[in-house]
């Protein structure tokens, strides 16, 4: 069951010009699964009370007493809470949703682009917290190397979990084109057969073409988590895509 809770910032971290970690203490703590999401806004609000304008964000953490985001500042409600967001600050959040969960005992491969490896980021806290051993793979486009998952995430990453960057900005590009070869970085990774769980996350045009290129190599066991406009939040996709869910 969901909570509308009050939540204090703790901590904002630069990680370039465009992208901060924020951390939040929430007044009530409900556990949340590695991959769901929470509502935020400014306006100090109560469950008796309408909901206000909003945005959704990728839980960036998991377990403890405390919440992390990664946010991208682009558009007016980012740029605003980034803009004003100070240790002490106090927000209201409702959690936490969403039916991408990634707590199934499985061999995971996941893809990002830019932001959307916020939702892959509260995955390796779980993987750490409940110490699992299992091979996974972290294949993350990004422009910045300031962006790379080694920069952001907090804690030391295990050797079972093969991390993949791929620094499109830089010259010369890692794959042609400055995009992601994703059949590339599937045969660096030796993701080959279809015992692995895929998840493509980033924007619609990411989520839905890496999505499309893994069921068209014959992958079969693929969800898609789209964000948009600096806000990560859960995206179904339709038959159209041509993905087949879990």
């Amino acid at each position: 069951m969901n909570v509308t809770t009050r939540a204090t910032v703790q901590e904002i971290r630069e990680v370039t010009p465009s992208l901060f970690l924020v951390t939040l203490r929430p007044e009530t703590i409900r556990p949340w699964d590695p991959g769901m999401f929470l509502q935020l806004t400014l306006e100090d609000v109560d469950w008796s009370r309408p909901w206000p304008p909003s945005k959704p964000f990728s839980f960036a953490s998991w377990g403890g007493d405390h919440i992390r985001l990664l946010i991208r500042k682009e558009g007016q409600f980012t740029s605003r809470l980034i803009e004003n967001a100070r240790p002490g600050l106090t927000l209201t959040v409702k959690y936490p949703f969403g039916d991408l969960v990634l707590d199934r005992p499985a061999k995971y491969c996941l893809v990002a682009g830019g932001a959307g490896i916020s939702p892959f980021l509260s995955f390796l806290d779980f993987y750490l917290g409940r110490e699992l051993t299992l091979p996974a793979v972290v294949i993350h486009s990004i422009r910045r190397r300031e962006e790379l998952v080694s920069e952001i995430y907090w804690e030391k990453i295990p050797d079972s979990i093969k991390i993949l960057p791929r620094v499109t900005g830089e010259y010369p590009p890692p794959d042609p084109d400055r995009r992601l070869d994703i059949s590339a970085a599937l045969r660096e990774a030796g993701v080959r057969d279809d015992t692995w769980q895929f998840v493509v996350s980033g924007p619609p045009q990411f989520a839905a073409k890496y999505g499309r290129s893994l069921s068209d190599a014959g992958f079969k066991h693929i969800q898609l988590e789209s964000w948009q406009g600096g806000v990560v939040g859960s995206f179904q996709p339709g038959p159209a895509e041509g993905v087949l869910q879990t």
